[in-house]
Order: C-alpha cells, then structure tokens, then sequence
C-alpha cells in the first residue's frame, strides 16, 4: 500500500510540474502562425483548453504561483542550460552562447517553447526553429492537457479494455492464448506465493533469468540474473542458488507482484549493437481514420554503458527504414543531443545495418494492434532474437522526445492528423472495435 501510494504521489508531483511548465504560455503566449489550420493548431487549441480547464479547478494562490513562477524560471533555467551546453553547440554548430540564450528567450516568451525543449530538439538549429511549435510536448500528451487521457474519456468500454497494456501478465496471457511470440515465463510471485505457469516445475529452471514487476514501466524495478557456475549473478554483483533466488523474489514480491522470464538475447547479426542488454525496436502504431492499425515509425534501442541491463536507461536509438528496416545514425536520450554513426562502446557500425526480421517484426505490432483494436496508440516494445520478433511489452502512453529528435516534429505529420482526429467531435464519435471484448476479458480473468 505504501508503495502504490508513493507512485501515485509521483504522479501527481509530475502532472503539477508539467502543467506548471506549460500554464504561463497558455495564457500569455501566442501560437506560431505557420501552424494554423494544421493538425498542430488543432493539438494546440485542444491542449490549452484542457490545460486551462485544469488551472481553473486550482485554488487561486496555486495558480497564481504555478503561473507567475515561470518567468523567473524560464530564465534561470536557460542560464544553467547554456552554461552546460553553450560551449559544445558554439563548437559543432556554430551557434554563439548568447545567441542561444537569446533563441531561448524568444522561443519562449514569444511561442511558449519552455526552455528544456531547445536542446532536446536541437533548436538551435534554424531549420528545427522554424518547426518549434510542431513538436509534441510531453506536457501536452501526459501532463497538464493530458491528451492521451481525454482520448478515452468519451469511451469508457474502449479505455477499459486498453488498460490491459498497463497489466503484464494480462497482457502476457492474452498474447499466449493467440500463440504470439513472447518470452516464456516461468513463475509469477505474489506475497511470497509462487505460482509456477509450468505445472510440473518446481524450482528455477538453470538459464539466464529476467524478472519485473507486473504494473511498472520503464524497467523499474528489473533484475537480470545470469546463470554460470551453477549460480545465478546479478547485475549488482551478488550470486544465489535457485532456492536463494526465489527467496529474494518471493522479498520483492511482499511489495506487488512478480513475474520471472527467460532473458532473451539478441539476434547474432545485431548482437554488437549494445553494451550488454537486449537492444529492442520501439515500433508506433495508431488507429487511423478506418479503425486500423497503421504503423508510423519505429527505432531500434541499444544500451551504451556495460553496468545497464534495460536499453532505456541512457541508452541511443537509430530509426529504422520501414521499407527496408535499415538503421540510420543513432542519438542519446539526453536533454543534449548527441549523434552516433558508431556504437560508443563497441564501436560497432550502426547506420547502414539491417534488423533482422524487420518486415515479421512489422507485421506483428500492425496484426497484434488489430487484435487488441481498443488502444488508439501503442509503443510497442520488441525484441529480434535468433527465433525472430518476441514481443516483450506495449505502452498505450508512449513518449514522444527521442522520436521526434530522430524523425522531425510529429504535430503535422501522420501521428499529429490521428490525434486531432481522435480528439475532434468526428474521432470522438468513432464506434470502439471492441465493446468488453477479448482485452477486457483477459483483463478481468487476471
């Protein structure tokens, strides 16, 4: 209970801060206009009615406060922004630090851009300045508008069954019983009670292990155990037995619940991509105007630090061709960009190469999308191992920051024309595919 109440106090802190971020420009701050009448000033004008919604159910000292802060903010902010970053940005892309301070202040004072975003967009570009107002912001989809959130809000059948991507082993149960490729799993633990998935297993099997909490994101609280010797060895240093192991699961379990997989590597011809953990392909898909999924982008992940074992954590990414499913450079996920033509660790080539299984890889998010039909967008999480494409977890909220860094801004592309087309009356008013249906279902039975 202590742990659901931290997480949920998390989330909260984190909305309150993005729509402290995002409030002064609501009020104060004009939309480019390059961008009227195009999918991004429909996201614009839909975000700040929800943001000002938001603001206006605020006791009057909070908003005032939130609102009046940003100024100050802003400025001291991108003071400790060019101070970190001015020198390199003047070196490689001869932008001045006082020009870049100065593009900082109008972007947002004069378009509402906060500050964080001009390196993480590499604003400082003037090709990406002309197209600052047609990124996506995170405050827009996950905080303070919250549009992912109002996506559902006019269909809760259709919200009820989505929410089976937050729950692990309902999803995981749902992919199994369509014979989908996913990692075997060997055990879920709840309050210190196992529940072996094989009936006849008793104990650990002698393999590489992966095990993560049924309802975290991000890889928070994963372990990756590695079998040698006759013992498992953690990422941490630490060795156990089997017996061992499972008492340690069984300790975390007393917290929410557990799930034990095979820990899957790599396919051998993208194997030195990645410092270690499993590189894996963030493949985009949404529900277009027919009701069908439609993939919009995808990037291949890779871990760059030897002591990470999920490639999320500062990992680089490279965007994959969709005809051909070639990598091209690779970028950081840092606030401050950085390009890689080869891996940092392993020197390993990187633009040029193809991921194997790249068009099964494909057509598995598109198809598995269709069979769930409730989520409007999906970031699907998949690993090419020497088996081909396993589906490892979906996320029907993902984030937008290092995409668009690789791809260019979203707000008028495919990505921005579906949004607005889901959050207007025409989109809103679109039957749900599923109507308590196989999602739901799996759901409940969890």
């Amino acid at each position: 209970m202590f742990e659901i109440m931290q997480r949920r106090k998390a989330r909260d802190l984190e909305l309150e801060a993005l729509t402290a971020l995002h409030a002064y420009p609501a009020l104060y701050c004009r939309s480019h206009p390059g961008i009227a009448g195009g999918p991004a000033a429909a996201i614009d004008k839909i975000f700040r009615e929800e943001l000002l919604a938001r603001l206006a159910a605020m006791p009057l000292w909070r908003r005032t406060f939130i609102t009046y802060i940003w100024p100050p903010a802003m400025i001291l902010w991108g003071l400790g922004l060019t101070a970190v970053n001015g020198v390199f940005v003047a070196r490689h892309y001869g932008r001045g630090i006082l020009r870049q301070f100065a593009d900082q202040m109008r972007l947002a004072f004069g378009q509402g851009i906060p500050v964080p975003f001009f390196y993480v967009y590499e604003l400082h570009e003037p090709r990406n300045q002309a197209h600052a107002q047609e990124f996506i912001l995170r405050g827009q989809i996950k905080g303070g508008g919250q549009l992912y959130k109002r996506l559902y809000r006019t269909s809760p059948e259709r919200r009820d069954s989505a929410r089976i991507l937050n729950d692990k082993l309902a999803f995981h149960r749902f992919l199994s019983a369509r014979n989908l490729p996913v990692a075997h799993l060997f055990a879920v633990v709840e309050k210190k009670a196992i529940f072996w998935r094989d009936e006849l297993r008793r104990t650990l099997p002698p393999i590489d292990l992966f095990i993560k909490p049924a309802k975290e994101c991000g890889g928070t609280g994963a372990e990756r155990w590695v079998y040698a010797d006759g013992l498992y060895h953690g990422h941490k240093g630490d060795r156990r037995d089997a017996a061992s192991l499972i008492e340690h699961i069984q300790h975390l379990s007393c917290r929410q619940t557990y799930l034990a997989f095979e820990c899957l590597t790599n396919h051998p011809e993208i194997h030195d991509l990645s410092a270690g953990a499993l590189s894996t392909l963030r493949m985009h898909t949404m529900l277009n105007e027919r009701g069908e999924a439609e993939h919009l982008f995808s990037m291949f992940r890779m871990s760059q630090f030897r002591q990470r074992i999920i490639d999320t954590s500062d990992g680089i990414a490279a965007s994959v061709d969709p005809v051909t499913g070639l990598l091209g450079m690779a970028s950081n996920s840092s606030h401050m960009a950085r390009w890689y033509d080869r891996h940092p660790f392993t020197n390993a080539r990187i633009t040029g190469r193809r991921v194997p299984f790249w068009q099964d890889a494909l057509k598995l998010a598109v198809s598995t999308h269709q069979a769930l039909a409730s989520p409007y967008v999906v970031g699907w999480d998949i690993a090419v191992t020497d088996r081909g494409p396993v589906i490892l977890e979906a996320n029907k909220s993902p984030d937008l920051e290092i995409e668009q860094r690789l791809n260019g801004s979203w707000a008028n592309g495919r990505f921005g024309e579906l949004l607005a087309y889901h959050l207007t009356a025409s989109g809103r008013d679109l039957k749900a595919v599923v109507v308590q249906g196989e999602p739901a279902k799996a759901l409940q039975d969890a």
